[in-house]
């Protein structure tokens, strides 16, 4: 993407395939992402995950919505949980090692971790309490890989932040 066009005054932000690798698989962990962002700050977003029938959306300051099939409900209440209860959604492809020396720190076991393929799907399962957070510990990180998450995970409540230059200088 380019500053000039993110810094317009309305954009849309769309990721025609987060999870091309597990597309490619033909796996369930790959989903379209599209937002919209209104002076810099996400005001819509859509989540669609074909392989498991379902699409999430929100707008800002209206809540966030699952649809699965022909039903579609708003996404309630969270449930509280406790640091020794959270799981943690983490990248089923990676093959380094950074996040396990991340998560010894931060004395987070094998047994919490919940794995999936996309930054999207992950985020979904953050919206759904299957997990409790994400540590997207990578420079590759970009707009299109967390605007529409954002207004979906913020409508429930979420807090989301991020520590990539390119996605704190746009969100």
């Amino acid at each position: 993407d380019s500053n000039e066009r993110l810094s317009r005054e309305g954009v849309f932000i769309v990721d025609e395939l987060d999870g091309s690798g597990d597309f490619k698989r033909k796996e369930e962990d790959f989903c379209f992402l599209c937002a919209y962002v209104e002076n810099g700050v996400p005001t819509i977003g859509v989540v669609y995950e074909p392989q498991k029938n379902r699409m999430f959306f929100a707008q800002k300051n209206q809540g966030a919505y699952l649809t699965q099939g022909v039903s579609t409900v708003r996404l309630g209440s969270l449930t509280p949980t406790t640091w020794e209860k959270s799981l943690v959604g983490h990248p089923k492809n990676y093959k380094g090692d950074k996040y396990s020396k991340l998560y010894e720190l931060m004395g987070i076991p094998e047994s919490r971790l919940v794995r999936s393929g996309s930054m999207g799907t992950r985020m979904m399962q953050v919206a759904l309490e299957q997990t409790h957070m994400i540590l997207g510990y990578t420079k590759s990180l970009k707009e299109w890989d967390v605007a529409a998450g954002n207004v979906i995970l913020n409508e429930r409540g979420i807090s989301v932040t991020y520590g990539s230059k390119a996605v704190k200088k746009f969100l």
